[in-house]
């Protein structure tokens, strides 16, 4: 008798502890598949995971369902029971009927109009709470069966014979459902625990990816800065000029030099980008007034970007292919907003925007091949002239 006694509240232990993290996982399930919406880093993932729990939160109650119908119907029968005997024991114990009550069961929110609103969890749960407090009725009942003869011992010891065989039908019910169950929950605590893992992973990622693409962002940017600093802009190259003459003269002169990229505009002349290792270098580049040779001609040496000036609408668009025309202008800087005006200026050609931020769109566009070709385009702000029409 005590060990199946043992066994029962085992089993139902097992199944009650086996609820109460299922019900952690459906809870978990239901704010991830919020995420879903949310457009985060892994909603995708998160996505994945998340139907994979849904199904199994589906196998599980096709388990539970028919299990449910017969316990609770088991346990109408065993309540019933349970009443009469408990008003038996009052009389014949003279014990408080608010011990007892605090010992026995109740069936509040299982037969009333309030479990109609539970969902089959919650019943399932509270059938298994009502199982447990029917088994301890039942072990001190047995216990009272060993006492010298009171009166009404031989109703007790009807009442308690009825009930161990409903503990024995409980049990076969359970039994089987516990090891499908078990089974079931296992799978479904391996895909929690991935993912947990994985959602805390692509947290982590995500932090890191920010404060990464932030980083790289803050370098890519004072790189940008320091090339547009120490970068000089030359014009009136000779066409027969190589990288390597460009780079000897400026060395020779103002220091050293990284790189130099080279364009040829027209048949006779050539323009320059000559990247200097230092500003210091650089600077002093643009601000010698002597006249400067390469391959026997005169160059001009200008910085590599004007400085912007508030309000500018204006930019300069140049080393532009011959064959460039006027629509092939608007085209290129279409999308960067409205054109007020595009005039030519030798093979360069200044545009007129009507906004300010358009004007900062094409000159974001610098050093793009903007026609078709591999003509790599200067866009810069033509603060020279006012731009404030």
């Amino acid at each position: 008798m005590q060990d199946q006694s043992g066994r029962s509240s085992d089993s139902i232990d097992k199944v009650s502890a086996l609820f109460d993290k299922y019900k952690g996982v459906i809870s978990t399930c239901d704010r991830w598949s919020e995420m879903e919406n949310g457009g985060t880093l892994g909603a995708k993932v998160v996505k994945y995971f998340t139907d994979e729990l849904q199904n199994k939160r589906d196998t599980i109650m096709t388990i539970l369902e028919p299990t449910l119908e017969t316990l609770k119907k088991e346990m109408e029968e065993v309540q019933s029971g349970i009443s009469i005997l408990t008003k038996m024991m009052n009389i014949i114990q003279d014990i408080p009927s608010k011990a007892v009550h605090e010992n026995g069961a109740s069936t509040e929110g299982v037969n009333g109009e309030d479990s109609n609103n539970r969902c089959k969890t919650d019943v399932m749960v509270i059938l298994f709470e009502e199982c447990k407090k029917v088994f301890s009725i039942c072990d001190r009942l047995s216990a009272m069966e060993n006492v010298d003869e009171t009166m009404g011992s031989s109703y007790v010891k009807c009442f308690t014979e009825e009930y161990k065989k409903k503990r024995d039908t409980i049990v076969t019910i359970l039994e089987p459902t516990l090891e499908t169950l078990t089974k079931e929950m296992d799978e479904v605590q391996s895909w929690f625990s991935s993912l947990t893992n994985m959602v805390n992973t692509i947290q982590e990622n995500q932090s890191s990816d920010t404060n990464l693409e932030d980083s790289n962002k803050r370098r890519k940017t004072e790189e940008t800065c320091n090339e547009f600093e120490n970068t000089v802009y030359v014009t009136n190259v000779n066409k027969d000029a190589s990288r390597e003459d460009v780079k000897e003269a400026f060395e020779s002169k103002y220091g050293s030099v990284s790189s130099v990229r080279l364009h040829g505009i027209t048949p006779l002349r050539k323009i320059a980008y000559v990247v200097f290792q230092s500003k210091k270098d650089a600077t002093k580049a643009k601000q010698s007034k002597d006249d400067f040779k390469v391959r026997g001609r005169i160059v001009k040496v200008k910085s590599y970007r004007t400085k912007k000036t508030n309000g500018c609408k204006q930019i300069y668009c140049g080393d532009c292919p011959p064959r460039a025309e006027k629509d092939d202008v608007k085209n290129a800087f279409k999308d960067c907003g409205v054109i007020n005006k595009v005039d030519k200026q030798g093979t360069a050609w200044i545009v007129l925007f009507h906004e300010e931020e358009a004007a900062d769109k094409a000159v974001a566009m610098n050093e793009k091949c903007l026609f078709g070709d591999d003509i790599k385009t200067r866009v810069d702000y033509n603060s020279s002239n006012s731009s404030k029409k």
